[in-house]
């Protein structure tokens, strides 16, 4: 029976105040430590509740994924065109080719595609493309461990930079240089639901349902710690433009393990008054992924333009936090009214 579980609603909300707070002009600090987690934590959650019938062919899979993604991705990227005023060229093939540009960051004369607040709408494309990776993933059964390891091959073929040959010039359309990354945590996501590291409900010998004890502080102590020091050697990664920082792998390690970590405080978060607020935040997060760079913008002009508040580091800091909070709520409010304006789309 399908059924919603609020941790990991939970877990979604902390994750888009993650997203949004690396967007409000306070983030540099914390860069190394939340980009770490917070864009591959949203793929482990999908993993986590996959539902996949396994009579179910590719193309229906697709369409149904294309419906909920696609028709929000092309709403939002003409809304946002039309709100920034980006009528160039390369803005409207931006919105086709779902990059915010075509080659790596850092490259002379780059062309960018995606401005104003469409920056974030790659996400969207990027869950399709993993989506299409992660069917052929989980439909090859017993093959399912060669896979994965194909899936690690091609991520580093498609965006390491191979001894004397170099990496893929520029970024794919897409996110597909990045699809099987993304494919992999989802799968991740699924083998933490199958495993008892975060619940583990099983039957005794009289058949009652019976829950497992929490594992020791100590291991979930010692993967915060781990989580830290591990985000520390491999610096900031940016995995919308594909900068893995040192190293892919170790995005794969610190994404898994933020986002048990991130999942398990969700579930401690389950017993406080902030479950409603956060949960509430998480079953909206896709809208809210999108108007976020919106939101943001119209509150620095209302804060620093008409306000004038001081820039200084404690209020670049404090509206950094007072921006991501009402950012979430104020898109949370959008999704509920076009929920009820569009019920088919979103």
């Amino acid at each position: 029976m399908k059924q919603r579980l609020d941790y990991i609603d939970i877990a979604r909300g902390l994750g888009i105040l993650t997203v949004i707070y690396s967007h409000s002009g306070g983030e540099k600090e914390l860069m190394s430590f939340i980009g770490g987690f917070f864009i591959p934590l949203f793929f482990v959650l999908s993993g986590y509740t996959f539902c996949h019938d396994s009579g179910q062919s590719f193309t229906a899979f697709i369409m149904k994924r294309g419906r909920r993604l696609l028709l929000p991705y092309v709403i939002f990227g003409v809304f946002l065109m039309l709100a920034y005023h980006c009528f160039a060229p390369t803005d409207i093939l931006g919105l086709a080719y779902s990059r915010y540009c075509l080659y790596p960051l850092g490259t002379p004369d780059n062309v960018f595609f995606l401005r104003g607040g469409c920056p974030p709408l790659w996400f969207l494309t990027s869950m399709f493309t993993a989506s299409m990776a992660v069917w052929w993933l989980f439909k090859s059964g017993r093959w399912m461990p060669y896979v994965a390891a194909l899936y690690i091959v091609l991520t580093f073929v498609l965006g390491c930079d191979i001894p004397m040959v170099g990496s893929v010039p520029i970024l794919l359309p897409w996110s597909l240089d990045t699809a099987f990354l993304m494919a992999l945590f989802m799968m991740i996501g699924r083998e933490l639901a199958r495993s008892s590291l975060l619940s583990c409900p099983v039957a005794n010998a009289s058949g009652t349902v019976v829950v497992c004890k929490d594992k020791s502080k100590i291991v979930w102590a010692i993967l915060l710690v781990g989580y830290f020091l591990l985000c520390m050697v491999n610096g900031t990664p940016n995995l919308s433009v594909r900068i893995y920082a040192h190293s892919f792998l170790l995005i794969l390690v610190t994404g898994t393990i933020g986002s048990v970590l991130m999942m398990k405080l969700s579930q401690k978060l389950e017993h406080t008054f902030l479950k409603d607020i956060l949960a509430d935040i998480g079953r909206h997060s896709m809208v809210i992924f999108c108007v976020q760079m919106l939101l943001l913008r119209v509150q620095n002009q209302l804060l620093f333009d008409i306000l004038h508040i001081p820039l200084n580091t404690f209020t670049l800091y404090a509206t950094s936090i007072f921006k991501t909070i009402v950012a979430a709520i104020v898109g949370m409010y959008i999704s509920k009214a076009l929920k009820r304006l569009m019920p088919s789309v979103f």
